[in-house]
């Protein structure tokens, strides 16, 4: 038998939404999103750091687990930021999230082809993450001064 992440991926994916949703409602949205936003973070770099099957699967339940949920925290954010202007901020975080969407896949695919290897594309994948989760902190603590 033929392991594939995809699978656990998809397992995890399915209850993302509302599992998030109850972090965001228990702990806040910003806690909720950091929480995610590093959970993915290990998920993406975990196979990297350690390539094992085990680590490819707990990789796959966290980057699952988490990717739908931080869309629906991020967006939920950002309506709280400007709730007279939501719906505008939604359609630019659409755009940019689509933008990226793009870029991702495009750049990892070309860093793959040169280097034989998608490590340094998760890595860098796993770095951006962290950066995410920095910016967010820093935008959260400027806004309550």
């Amino acid at each position: 038998m033929v392991y594939s992440p995809w699978f656990s991926f998809a397992l995890s994916a399915a209850p993302s939404i509302w599992l998030w949703s109850k972090a965001a409602y228990v702990w806040g949205a910003e806690a909720a999103t950091y929480a995610a936003v590093i959970m993915q973070a290990i998920g993406v770099i975990l196979p990297v750091m350690i390539p094992n099957v085990l680590c490819a699967l707990i990789g796959s339940i966290l980057f699952g687990g988490t990717f739908m949920g931080i869309t629906t925290l991020s967006l939920s954010i950002g309506r709280q930021c400007a709730p007279e202007r939501g719906s505008k901020i939604i359609g630019n975080m659409t755009a940019m999230f689509s933008i990226g969407q793009i870029i991702g896949p495009i750049g990892g695919g070309a860093l793959a082809a040169v280097q034989h290897s998608y490590s340094t594309a998760l890595l860098l994948s796993g770095g951006l993450l962290v950066v995410a989760v920095v910016m967010l902190w820093f935008s959260n603590t400027r806004s309550q001064k």
